[in-house]
């Protein structure tokens, strides 16, 4: 009957049930059959990945910020994957950070050339310390990278907000400051000064919105 054909299964079923897990234990990988890492191997294969970084790199990651050239500069530059994933996390933070202190969202599909020909700038210093040809040394490559980044992504949030402004008092003062960037007798500081500001008013924003 029924109630005895089900009782017979459920038998069988737990009749196979063990030698079935003996058999997947017996075809378990063990520390015997683990792959043996090749330093040398393993050197070759982080070279290739790197000099094919732009294909390598989830996309992601990278935010479609930068382009292919971009990409592909920074796996020639790096000594290691670490290494190139580190400096495109630079570039989103320069990014991040200067989307908060100017209150922007800034598409960067328009800015990659931008952003490609500032990190041909920071590559070329970079050489030319290296080579004994540059009269003022880098201490730091990457804070050098995150400031020429920065850059680039602030001169995009004041053209952003001079497109926006809706009064010619502001149109004027933003122009006006972004003349002052663009003059390398007053660029550093003017930024340093618009950054005070704009944390300021960040920080006036928090507190606002933390009190509504």
């Amino acid at each position: 009957n029924l109630e005895s054909s089900s009782r017979y299964l459920t038998r069988d079923l737990k009749e196979t049930e063990t030698p079935d897990l003996e058999l997947h234990e017996s075809v378990s990988p063990t520390s015997e059959h683990a792959p043996v890492q090749n330093p040398e191997q393993d050197q070759a294969l982080e070279r290739t990945l790197l000099d094919n970084f732009a294909d390598s790199i989830d996309p992601e990651v990278t935010g479609n910020i930068l382009s292919r050239s971009s990409l592909q500069l920074i796996g020639k530059w790096s000594h290691t994957l670490k290494e190139a994933r580190e400096r495109v996390g630079i570039v989103l933070n320069a990014k991040r950070d200067a989307e908060l202190e100017y209150d922007t969202y800034l598409v960067t599909e328009d800015l990659q050339d931008e952003l490609n020909k500032a990190l041909l700038r920071v590559v070329m210093r970079w050489k030319d310390q290296l080579d004994g040809r540059s009269e003022r040394s880098i201490r730091n490559v990457d804070n050098y990278l995150y400031g020429a980044m920065k850059e680039v992504f602030e001169n995009e949030s004041i053209r952003q907000l001079t497109y926006q402004s809706k009064t010619d008092a502001d149109r004027s003062a933003l122009r006006d400051l972004r003349d002052r960037f663009a003059d390398a007798r007053t660029g550093k500081q003017a930024r340093m000064e618009a950054r005070e500001v704009n944390r300021a008013r960040r920080r006036q924003r928090e507190h606002k919105q933390a009190n509504a």
